[in-house]
């Protein structure tokens, strides 16, 4: 509880006007004092994309200026009388009617594209080719000329340059206002300014379709943004749209594909072929962190601690900084833990889920995932010859209610190998926290489905 004490002062302003005499002005000076105790702990959560959206707090926005002989000039009585103040006050209205400073390259560019979905692509990506994205976010695009001249920038400035680059095309191109994860959600109840932290870019072609796209993004094409930028509460700038608010955490189908063939030997050890296909934000995730190891012997490293495995070969397809999808290759070998009588193995090779982060009994906060995703596992085992089964997990369904989310793990077995076909569908970024009982229950259960072994035993 926040205890509010409102007062009235009468107070007087003089204002010089430069000529020896003076303008006083009485006006009444309203005083707000705010006091709050016992307040408890705002701790940290990394399954809480900002905590400060729940913190209790008091915060102002200006909402207009009245000042002598001048007309009262409202900022933020509405979204729309704020995107107006941007639209006529402030540079950002300006900058967003800029000229495409790549003029005669655009036109030579789309001479070759045969729709408008290439059109954006490949303007897209030569405006990241031409300013590299400094690593600072902004909102006003100020500069944006500079940037191209530098051949670096802020990611307000590529955008800025991309969308004027767009228009120069015949695209409809305009600017999603946004404020990042980690600075909090932009309010519905009340328009402002100070929340706008950075603005990212969607194109629309001629059948409605929308893409979105970041300076930014350097490791992904369209509809590939950020995890920081995949906001769920977005503002569109654009007067001919009806419809402002976007959510852009389920802009594309986020999917990990993985299918696995693999025998084990009489001695324990496992030898198989792992093929991986990573889309659109496991894609992106995948290409920024191949690049923070210096060598692919270092990336090497990386995979065999992942996949606890000896890597005896690795391909990788689509590492392009445009590309949607990636394709991983990797033909490995688990060393044995020893052979004896019996024999522990967990079908699934490739684990998905090791430990439930969700173990406390209540929650106050919000449940705020990544993004929506699928992962698929496919898993064909060949048995040793001298081993049989003696036990094996069993076929098993999970659900959150209203199709949230879903995990499918379905176990056959024949004389001589077993397959595993595994399912888990996450369908909804944000849970109210009246429905952590329902996702702890759900992820636990998933985790020791995870968990569970088959166990061979040597045949006399």
């Amino acid at each position: 509880n926040i205890n509010v004490k409102e007062v009235y002062e009468n107070k007087q302003l003089v204002i010089p006007n430069g000529s020896g005499s003076s303008q006083q002005i009485s006006y009444s000076n309203r005083v707000l004092k705010f006091s709050a105790k016992d307040l408890p702990a705002l701790k940290d959560d990394d399954k809480v994309w900002c905590v400060r959206d729940f913190m209790a707090c008091v915060s102002f926005e200006l909402k207009g200026t009245k000042f002598p002989n001048d007309f009262y000039k409202p900022y933020s009585n509405t979204w729309n009388d704020l995107e107006k103040t941007l639209k006529d006050e402030l540079d950002f209205g300006t900058n967003i009617k800029m000229s495409n400073p790549y003029k005669a390259e655009i036109k030579e560019l789309v001479k070759s594209a045969t729709d408008e979905k290439q059109k954006i692509e490949l303007i897209y990506k030569f405006v990241k080719e031409h300013i590299r994205w400094n690593e600072e976010y902004a909102f006003s695009g100020n500069n944006a000329r500079d940037a191209v001249k530098d051949g670096t920038g802020n990611n307000s400035q590529i955008n800025m340059v991309l969308i004027s680059a767009l228009k120069d095309a015949g695209i409809k191109a305009f600017p999603i206002l946004i404020s990042r994860r980690s600075q909090g959600r932009l309010p519905m109840t009340y328009p402002s300014l100070n929340k706008l932290t950075t603005f990212i870019v969607a194109a629309e072609t001629s059948d409605n379709s929308r893409y979105y796209m970041d300076g930014s993004a350097i490791y992904g094409g369209v509809n590939m943004l950020p995890t920081s930028l995949l906001v769920d509460r977005a503002r569109v700038f654009e007067p001919s749209i009806n419809e402002k608010w976007v959510d852009l955490t389920n802009i594309v189908k986020n999917y990990n594909s993985a299918n696995i063939l693999a025998e084990i030997m009489s001695d324990g050890s496992i030898k198989g072929t792992l093929q991986n296909t990573f889309a659109n934000q496991f894609a992106y995730s995948y290409k920024s962190k191949l690049s923070t190891y210096k060598d692919s012997i270092a990336y090497i490293d990386y995979i065999k601690s992942l996949y606890s495995a000896n890597i005896d070969s690795i391909t990788v397809e689509g590492k392009e900084p445009m590309s949607n999808i990636v394709k991983e290759k990797i033909c490995f070998t688990r060393e044995s833990n020893g052979s004896s009588e019996y024999m522990y193995i967990n079908p699934m090779l490739l684990v998905h889920l090791k430990n439930n982060d969700f173990t406390q009994s209540e929650r106050k906060l919000p449940v705020e995932f990544n993004y929506p995703y699928v992962f698929q596992l496919s898993v064909n085992l060949k048995l040793p010859q001298n081993y049989a089964i003696e036990e094996m997990p069993k076929s098993a369904k999970y659900t959150l209610s209203d199709n949230k989310g879903k995990c499918v793990y379905f176990f056959k077995n024949n004389e001589t190998s077993v397959q595993l076909s595994y399912l888990f569908e996450l369908n909804q970024t944000v849970f109210p926290q009246d429905q952590y009982t329902f996702l702890k229950d759900f992820f636990g259960q998933v985790v020791t489905k995870n968990a569970e072994m088959l166990v061979l035993k040597k045949i006399e």
